[in-house]
């Protein structure tokens, strides 16, 4: 169970023609492959930072998956049940951004990230 810390993206849509989808990011308790502590980059987040969306052909765990970086390292993944409407967005040239919508902290003291993806109306 998450508490809410921060409150929703304030990106203005582009004249109306842009849409956010709220998705969370899963894997935030990992340790990056450099030794970074993915909780120490989320505890140095804002609302409203940047987010860029990588995708992760070669993972070998899925070959769909799309990694979530800040500007500090990388903070987890998109959950797998969400990467096909990013990968749709995406291919389709109509991806515009992402950015943290808000933060929360688990019961266990773990915090946890959602983003905000911005997609172009079609």
């Amino acid at each position: 169970m998450f508490k809410f810390l921060f409150g929703a993206s304030k990106r203005p849509p582009d004249d109306g023609k842009e849409t956010s989808c709220i998705l969370s990011v899963v894997g935030e308790s990992f340790e990056n492959d450099d030794g970074t502590s993915r909780q120490e980059i989320i505890a140095q987040l804002d609302e409203g930072d940047p987010i860029e969306l990588r995708p992760e052909p070669k993972n070998p765990y899925d070959p769909n998956a799309i990694a979530v970086f800040s500007r500090r390292g990388q903070i987890g993944y998109i959950g797998r049940n969400d990467t096909d409407l990013v990968h749709m967005a995406m291919k389709a040239g109509r991806y515009r951004g992402a950015d943290v919508d808000f933060i929360g902290e688990s019961m266990v003291g773990l915090e946890g990230v959602r983003i905000a993806v911005w997609i172009a109306s079609a």
